[in-house]
């Protein structure tokens, strides 16, 4: 049951990250100034969730074993 949980969250969560993704990579694309500097800060704050995404993985892991 666990580990279920454990899987869907991850599906979930990459979902979100690739889609966000994608979004920010579009962004970049138009070359906007304005969406420039948002588009840095997005890559920013996904590097983040994804660091925030690892540790929780390593959390799981610890308290499922």
């Amino acid at each position: 049951m666990k580990r279920m949980v454990m899987i869907l969250l991850n599906v979930v969560f990459f979902a979100v990250y690739f889609t966000i993704l994608i979004f920010v990579g579009n962004r970049f694309i138009s070359l906007d100034s304005n969406l420039g500097i948002f588009s840095v800060s997005m890559f920013v704050l996904l590097a983040a969730v994804f660091l925030a995404q690892v540790t929780v993985d390593k959390v799981i892991e610890i308290v499922t074993e």
